[in-house]
């Protein structure tokens, strides 16, 4: 156990970092879940407490971690829908980039561990199965944001890992935050399905994010890593699986090509990754779709 060290979690009221959240305190760290505007999302526990913090505005920033001056830092929160970040590239520099560098010239300074969640997206989709050697080519201002983000943290000299994350999915503190839980919210509401036939992530459990993260702690930074379930699928063949585990293999879907759908800012075909770097460090390995969501589905009937 963790001699109740503090720790800050950004985002820790979001779907990721409220996982974070509550696994690091049960392993006895003194968690404080930084939240922008939803604390009721930070989860309720007796090691974790919720602090605000404007990551657009360093001096709100460095008031937190004076005032806490934790151990480890773990920094999930950015701003991160594709098509915001597009409208508000500056805005988007401010909270993905630039936090992120003060985040690690602090941890520098002040000898702390920081756990840098990046992006599968900082890749242009072009090939697939990329390896931590693989040289970012962001097409989006997202990817390019938290692009430049990885390059100021490892520079930075601070003790760190970069986590390049895939699609995770999970129950989330709002319900309908991840794609699993998307697409059983439309299919309660008879909506429409639709899944993209060219699109490829190595789609990850929640849980299992929070687990390495918890043995990520205990370690010194492991630099660039690539963080992803071991399953290379595309959107109909998740979503798929996402209806068989849950009893809906009846319901009909559409498939449409990323072209057909003529999204902007324009999506990457392949980002699947590379995760043998992960595996050869870490013991935690993360479970596969078939065991991840039959988990999930197990534990919504044992609630129902």
């Amino acid at each position: 156990m963790v001699s109740m060290r503090p720790a800050l979690v950004t985002g820790g009221s979001g779907f990721i970092g409220s996982y974070i959240c509550r696994a690091l305190a049960e392993v006895g760290w003194r968690v404080h879940g930084a939240f922008g505007r939803h604390e009721e999302h930070v989860p309720p526990a007796s090691r974790i407490r919720s602090v605000h913090v404007d990551l657009a505005r360093s001096g709100s920033i460095a008031r937190v971690l004076d005032s806490i001056r934790p151990h480890l830092i773990v920094h999930t929160a950015a701003m991160s829908a594709l098509k915001d970040c597009e409208q508000r590239p500056e805005m988007a520099r401010l909270v993905n980039t630039k936090a992120t560098a003060d985040l690690a010239d602090w941890c520098r300074q002040n000898d702390a561990h920081l756990i840098f969640f990046s992006t599968d997206q900082v890749f242009d989709g072009s090939e697939g199965s990329y390896s931590e050697s693989d040289p970012p080519s962001p097409i989006h201002v997202y990817g390019r944001t938290k692009a430049e983000a990885e390059e100021r943290v490892l520079e930075s000299g601070a003790t760190a890992s970069v986590l390049r994350l895939s699609l995770v999915y999970g129950p989330s503190p709002g319900g309908q935050r991840s794609h699993h839980e998307q697409v059983l919210l439309a299919v309660r509401q008879n909506e429409r399905l639709r899944f993209f036939s060219d699109e490829y992530r190595n789609p990850i459990l929640a849980a299992d994010v929070a687990a390495v993260v918890v043995e990520l702690a205990a370690m010194e930074g492991l630099g660039l890593l690539h963080l992803a379930g071991p399953d290379r699928m595309s959107r109909v063949d998740f979503g798929r699986a996402i209806l068989r585990a849950f009893g809906h293999e009846h319901v009909d879907f559409d498939t449409v090509t990323l072209a057909e759908a003529n999204m902007m800012p324009r999506r990457p075909p392949d980002l699947s990754l590379d995760t043998s770097r992960a595996r050869g460090l870490l013991t935690r390995t993360p479970r596969g779709v078939r065991d991840g969501l039959g988990l999930l589905a197990a534990e919504e009937s044992r609630l129902a």
